[in-house]
């Protein structure tokens, strides 16, 4: 290991990681969720069918670049 990445707790920091170790620069999370978000559909059937699936996307999307900070009991 050479390097080591501690992102903020910002409900964001699971992109951030993705972002990182594929060589993005500090906003490049923003890429990950939406691109994670475009190419989730091909698991629909994975994941429990159309209703789960949209549940799942929902609850993934993120609406800006904007960090909304939430608490570690919200993990």
């Amino acid at each position: 290991m050479n390097k080591i990445f501690d992102p903020l707790p910002d409900g964001n920091c699971g992109f951030c990681c993705i972002a990182r170790a594929l060589g993005y620069k500090v906003e490049g999370w923003f890429q990950v969720s939406g691109r994670g978000h475009r190419e989730a559909g091909a698991y629909t059937k994975l994941q429990g069918g159309e209703e789960q699936m949209k549940t799942i996307l929902q609850n993934l999307k993120v609406k800006s670049k904007k960090a909304t900070c939430i608490g570690v009991d919200e993990f």
